[in-house]
């Protein structure tokens, strides 16, 4: 990663730490607020007003925290081999946002997880095990070099497909990382898979 990228990394993670302090504090005095004004029998539309203060409060603050979540462009080269996704340094510029892409996980469109935030980066990506069926009958992979954010989730506890239900292949867990594959161009989810962490 270029000394550049970590420098702003560095004032992202600070800034979000100065915005966070006031803003837990907003957070507990309308919380407090709240409680005595409902002990008070406030009307409707001022109870109203402060729900709506405190749901901003938690949109900032679940804004802040993608902000800390975005890792800038791959550097290395990562290969998931049980799905067949190599991740490359990307060779262009995206036309959409990274914030964009983790819109897929607020709307809905990619499968996330919601327990934490992902670490966010943009890559090539090739999936070469999954895609169509060539005229030949050879696979057509699914992505070839194509520029991508990747949103991916470690720790993440999945299970290995296969074996009959109940048997010992389906029942024991594993620790995988789940990766969606959004394209930069447009946004749209391509592919979104669970893999053994590599």
């Amino acid at each position: 990663m270029s000394v550049r990228v970590q420098e702003l990394q560095h004032l992202a993670a600070a800034m979000a730490h100065e915005v966070r302090n006031p803003l837990n504090s907003m957070a507990i005095h309308v919380e407090l607020l709240e409680g005595r004004l409902k002990r008070e029998g406030a009307k409707p539309e001022i109870m109203k007003s402060l729900s709506v203060l405190s749901d901003e409060i938690d949109r900032v603050d679940k804004i802040l925290e993608q902000y800390l979540t975005y890792a800038g462009p791959l550097e290395a080269t990562v290969r998931y081999e049980n799905s067949g996704i190599s991740l490359t340094a990307p060779t262009a510029q995206a036309a959409t946002s990274w914030t964009d892409a983790y819109a897929n996980c607020l709307s809905g469109a990619a499968i996330c997880d919601a327990t934490s935030p992902p670490t966010i980066s943009l890559a090539n990506a090739t999936v070469d095990k999954a895609g169509t069926a060539g005229p030949n009958g050879s696979l057509v992979p699914l992505l070839s070099n194509t520029l991508v954010y990747v949103l991916s989730w470690t720790g993440v506890p999945c299970a290995p497909a296969g074996g009959p239900p109940g048997s010992k292949s389906t029942t024991q867990k594993f620790s995988c990382t789940l990766l969606n594959l959004v394209d930069a161009k447009s946004g749209k989810v391509l592919y979104t898979v669970e893999s053994p962490t590599p």
